[in-house]
């Protein structure tokens, strides 16, 4: 059997400040230095040893899956592990989120986030014209400010869903069209995604834990309803659930909107817009910073992701912060933080498991948590092991990701069904092909790679390190028994697709 471990890290040279690298601009230096000395305070004043740091393989891996969405190919890792430049780490992020693909990875996460309804088969066609759409303009460099107000503001005429995302001239209407424009769930929607605040519970009663009221709920509601016209004047009203009572819009924690002599249907959602993107609403920032934290380290600092009312009573409110006050400095584009934060020490430190499977999640973050992988990420990294071409619109890869569906990261085990669709399903199968997988072809008929070669490169294909010496000899013993070696690299590759560390981002 081959034995399939978990490197273990040694520090890197772009770790020091005095090495930081030449593309990382002062601002975000700074921080990444300030997200670590916040998080070294908590530690020492906690007791807490942080893990050690990943080594490179670890790092160009982890990182790899969480800005692109894959594993890197045998040419990539083989690059950036023989390259012994300082300034290897930043000179990777840059390249990775100057990616289309990094662009398509965001797509993915920030339509989970934003429209999680869309994961059920019913709305696929809308979450694969939702992420062409996203992905288009986060490659345009579009703000995610101005990314959440097109939504809001689709006007009715374009919720017809077109044949493809780029006839949308303004944004794709998914956000509006799950809650099918009822106000009710809208408002509920939105206070979730875009402010990181559950409204939910306020909507028939006083919320229980937090300051917002039934009112609240029903003033947020009024900006998604049709304006109403008496005595000359329009007003933003609606109906508290099932009763006579009439509320006008407000905005959640106070203030009315200033209302346009004349109103649209559009109207209301484009004035409770402007107010959810202002640099100075108290949740907006926050709640894209505690998001994307949580993207990159399984968690967010303030958890659950929707409870930020309570955040400034909590731990890391001052990390918190810091990101969100960087991303009003930065008009609302996402790179500056998530290249700060993958080059943080918390990002950059080892992870750990209890008996190889179980995850551990750390709320002080000393210690990098064990992530399943999602369907997404597991299919292309097979895909990209496997040497296969890339079918991001393709039937198997939808029907892949469904069946791979998982809710948490830090904790997702496989399901029973899970586990025997991975050993025995088609793309397993076309992956693991001795006679047609490109790169088993490409290892079994290269005249000039002997048997340790051709161990190294399967290792680097699928786990993005090399194999220590007792793997490179268990291997190698394996393959000299075999009858075909071709038949033994397949089936080698089979054990490393189904392994822990292949099915996890650690």
């Amino acid at each position: 059997m081959v034995c399939l471990t978990l490197a273990a890290g040694v520090s890197r040279a772009e770790d020091a400040p005095s090495t930081a690298p030449k593309k990382l601009n002062r601002t975000e230096w700074s921080l990444t230095a300030i997200i670590d000395q916040e998080l070294a305070r908590q530690w020492q004043s906690l007791g807490v040893e942080p893990s050690p740091v990943a080594d490179d393989a670890t790092f160009l891996r982890r990182v790899s899956l969480d800005l692109i969405g894959r594993i890197p190919t045998v040419a990539e890792a083989r690059a950036y592990l023989n390259d012994q430049s300082p300034n290897k780490s930043g000179a990777l992020v840059d390249r990775l989120m100057a990616s289309p693909e990094h662009a398509r990875h965001m797509a993915v996460l920030w339509r989970r986030a934003w429209i999680p309804q869309t994961e059920t088969p019913q709305f696929s066609r809308l979450a694969d014209d939702y992420e062409r759409w996203l992905a288009r303009e986060i490659r345009r460099g579009v703000g995610f400010d101005q990314l959440v107000a097109q939504q809001l503001m689709v006007p009715v005429s374009k919720m017809l869903i077109p044949v493809d995302a780029d006839a949308f001239h303004t944004a794709s209407p998914a956000f509006l069209a799950v809650a099918e424009l009822e106000p009710v769930q809208l408002a509920a929607n939105a206070a979730r995604a875009f402010l990181g605040v559950n409204l939910d519970c306020a909507q028939c009663h006083d919320h229980p834990f937090a300051h917002w009221s039934r009112e609240e709920f029903w003033q947020t509601a009024a900006f998604f309803a049709r304006p109403k016209l008496e005595h000359e004047s329009a007003f933003l009203r609606i109906a508290v659930g099932d009763s006579q009572q009439m509320v006008a819009a407000r905005f959640p924690g106070g203030g009315s909107p200033i209302l346009p002599q004349k109103l649209d249907v559009e109207t209301g959602r484009r004035l409770l817009a402007e107010w959810i993107i202002a640099p100075e609403n108290p949740f907006f920032a926050r709640n894209l910073a505690n998001r994307s934290w949580a993207m990159l380290l399984g968690a967010g600092l303030v958890e659950p992701l929707d409870d930020l009312s309570e955040a400034n009573s909590h731990p890391h409110a001052t990390l918190l912060d810091a990101l969100a006050k960087e991303l009003v400095h930065a008009r609302f584009q996402l790179r500056p933080i998530l290249r700060a934060i993958v080059l943080s020490r918390a990002y950059q430190g080892e992870s750990r498991a209890v008996d190889g499977v179980r995850y551990l999640l750390d709320s002080s973050f000393a210690t990098m948590p064990m992530r399943g992988l999602s369907g997404d990420q597991l299919y292309d990294s097979i895909v990209t092991a496997a040497g296969l071409p890339v079918r991001a619109d393709s039937r198997q890869r939808r029907q892949f990701t469904e069946d791979f569906r998982i809710d948490q990261v830090t904790e997702a085990r496989r399901s029973l069904v899970q586990s025997l669709l991975l050993m025995n399903g088609e793309l397993t199968a076309e992956a693991t092909n001795a006679e047609r997988g490109p790169t088993l072809q490409a290892i079994a008929d290269a005249p000039f790679l002997n048997s340790d070669d051709q161990v190294e490169t399967l290792y680097l294909a699928t786990l993005t390190r090399r194999p220590s010496e007792t793997e490179r000899e268990t291997v190698r013993h394996y393959l000299e028994r075999i009858e075909n070696p071709r038949v033994g690299l397949s089936d080698l590759l089979w054990a490393m697709l189904n392994s822990v560390e292949f099915n996890t981002n650690h």
